[in-house]
């Protein structure tokens, strides 16, 4: 059903924006099902989702939706499955997922778009020869397992225009979705939508991490700056004694700014050394 509804929202993507003029290229669609689950044994267990250092977040795909998208073509037989992880555990040489056993093809490596960086949990994916393959583990879900996290992606580029009318389009986009009836929620977002919300948050993100900076440095000058005045006046008095037993002035001088120095530059110092070991 999902896959009938995607085909029919790709022709009405493509008719839409056909009648406001704008050409629809580069047309990528990218189906998965995310689960979590732990693999014991060579066999994949469905679990909840609370997290533990046993539990894989793991995203199923179809072979096509998957080579659409990688560099080197993944060649599938109907009993073969591909499987990526990110972590150091070594993959399995087979694979039982509901019952059904699968040759264990490994992935080395797969395309930025992905990678899961916004999540606590590792990268894992398993490729599936076919859709039916993941409709068929689909229904054999028992009524007591969490029901499999059926989504899609449709991605794909416009041909050039204005500011103005990629805004107009982007809203009457939004607009033709809400409205679209289908058993499944379709949500579009525009690339200038997701760099301006980006924009948005990253800059306020930098300015307060500017302001709060500037304000600790303020504060970090004026603790050092009067720390040095109180030590001075405290030092002042040994430092007249030294002056009468014969030392001389520029000698004094270049005593006190020695201690300025250091006491100013040494926590700088330690705070560069520091960055450089833990920038890695």
């Amino acid at each position: 059903l999902l896959t009938q509804q995607l085909g029919d929202m790709q022709g009405a993507v493509q008719n839409f924006s056909a009648e406001r003029g704008r050409q629809v290229t580069d047309l990528t669609l990218v189906r998965a099902v995310n689960l979590m689950g732990s693999i014991e044994n060579n066999e994949l267990f469905q679990s909840d989702y609370s997290f533990t250092s046993e539990t894989w977040d793991i995203r199923l795909m179809p072979q096509m939706d998957f080579n659409q998208l990688a560099a080197n073509s993944l060649q599938l037989g109907d009993e073969e499955i591909g499987f990526y992880t990110s972590e150091e555990k070594a993959a399995p040489e087979t694979l039982t997922i509901w019952g059904q056993t699968y040759a264990v093809k490994v992935i080395d490596d797969i395309p930025e778009s992905l990678k899961n960086y916004q999540s606590l949990y590792e990268t894992n994916i398993i490729v599936m020869p076919t859709v039916q393959a993941i409709d068929r583990l689909n229904s054999l879900t028992k009524e007591d397992d969490f029901p499999l996290n059926y989504n899609a992606s449709l991605a794909f580029n416009l041909n050039e225009a204005s500011e103005a009318e990629d805004k107009q389009y982007s809203q009457e986009l939004h607009a033709f979705l809400d409205s679209y009836q289908a058993d499944y929620d379709f949500y579009y977002q525009a690339r200038s939508d997701q760099h301006e919300e980006w924009y948005i948050m990253n800059g306020g993100l930098l300015f307060l991490g500017i302001f709060l900076g500037g304000l600790f440095l303020i504060g970090t000058i004026l603790i050092t700056y009067f720390k040095q005045i109180s030590e001075g006046m405290a030092d002042r008095e040994r430092i007249q004694i030294m002056q009468k037993v014969g030392l001389s002035r520029d000698m004094t001088k270049k005593a006190t700014n020695a201690q300025v120095l250091w006491l100013f530059f040494l926590p700088i110092m330690v705070a560069v050394i520091h960055t450089l070991f833990a920038f890695p």
